[in-house]
């Protein structure tokens, strides 16, 4: 953190400007991290909870790159297939992925599968986008390439 921030943080808490029930002084903050470090929050550790985390994105890009990139190569190769398909991927990119929570916990509950779902939700799309997005440009330049082939003779 850049240091005119904790400054900043330091001077708001310490002056009063802002009371520590919404803003906790940072000296309080590192206490706390350090107690959670040791000691158990909801029977675990921060790292434990931040290990789970993790695993939790990983298994979420794991799954969206298993169904983006699948589903952007044909897209990417087959016109018919993009006219067809990216309208709904056009549609389902800028939604919130947060207006899909409501959904998801009724379908899938609150364990641990709706929670990888919803972040694979916030993954997929920017995976698809890129995956298209680098299949047609690598087409294009090939094309520009043949086109072009013979002139440097």
């Amino acid at each position: 953190m850049h240091w005119s921030r904790c400054g900043g943080w330091w001077g708001l808490t310490a002056g009063g400007l802002v009371p520590a029930l919404f803003l906790p002084p940072p000296d309080r903050v590192l206490a706390r991290l350090a107690e959670l470090s040791t000691s158990s929050f909801m029977d675990a550790t921060i790292w434990q909870h931040a290990g789970a985390s993790l695993a939790r994105v990983a298994a979420a890009l794991v799954t969206a790159l298993l169904t983006a990139l699948p589903l952007g190569v044909p897209i990417g190769l087959n016109r018919t297939a993009r006219a067809a398909l990216d309208p709904l991927i056009e549609f389902y990119r800028p939604v919130p992925p947060l207006a899909y929570l409501p959904l998801t916990v009724i379908w899938f509950g609150i364990g641990e599968a709706s929670k990888v779902l919803l972040i694979t939700d916030v993954v997929i799309a920017g995976i698809l986008a890129i995956a298209l997005i680098a299949l047609v440009l690598e087409l294009a330049l090939r094309a520009i390439e043949r086109r072009f082939a013979g002139w440097s003779r």
